[in-house]
């Protein structure tokens, strides 16, 4: 089982998939799906917006063996009924600027990667419009993804071109 305090590193979260990853620290569909849930929930109390009118942007770097960790990202974000918005490939400082840029009106995004990490592990970074969250809101976001099931069902996402307007508006 995994211990969520433990996937802390910093403001990021960060740990290990696959068959070879230690149990507590093991990111998987599930666990993927907790934190995200646990971040959606506390975006709307940061952005003071119900969760059902949320519009979440989730960007990933070229990095292949994540499908199933975005599924378990996109069934969360869905789960509380937020806008999915999928950037697909792009880069971690287009994921950090989704939230200001004009044209999508996102509340917050996610970018899921691992080219930066050792192999086998997997970051999460999340932003908001004041950047990315703190050392003590990653706690709490770890907290509520320990304490409560943010685990979601069926989902439906637009596409959007980020890493477009991204160089448009950089």
């Amino acid at each position: 089982m995994v211990t969520f305090c433990r996937l802390q590193n910093e403001n990021r979260i960060i740990g290990e998939y696959g068959n070879e990853a230690a149990e507590d620290i093991k990111l998987s569909r599930e666990v993927a799906g907790q934190i995200t849930g646990a971040y959606v929930y506390w975006l709307s109390l940061k952005v003071q917006k119900n969760p059902v009118m949320l519009n979440v942007c989730v960007g990933r770097d070229e990095y292949s063996d994540i499908d199933e960790i975005e599924e378990g990202v996109f069934e969360a974000i869905a789960l509380w009924g937020a806008k999915i918005h999928d950037a697909g490939i792009v880069t971690t400082e287009a994921a950090a600027s989704a939230p200001n840029l004009p044209c999508f009106e996102i509340d917050g995004s996610i970018m899921i990667s691992g080219n930066d990490l050792p192999r086998l592990k997997i970051g999460f970074r999340f932003f908001t419009p004041e950047g990315e969250p703190n050392d003590e809101d990653i706690k709490e976001i770890l907290r509520l993804a320990s304490k409560y099931n943010f685990i979601g069902g069926e989902y439906e996402k637009e596409d959007i071109p980020l890493m477009k307007m991204y160089e448009l508006y950089k």
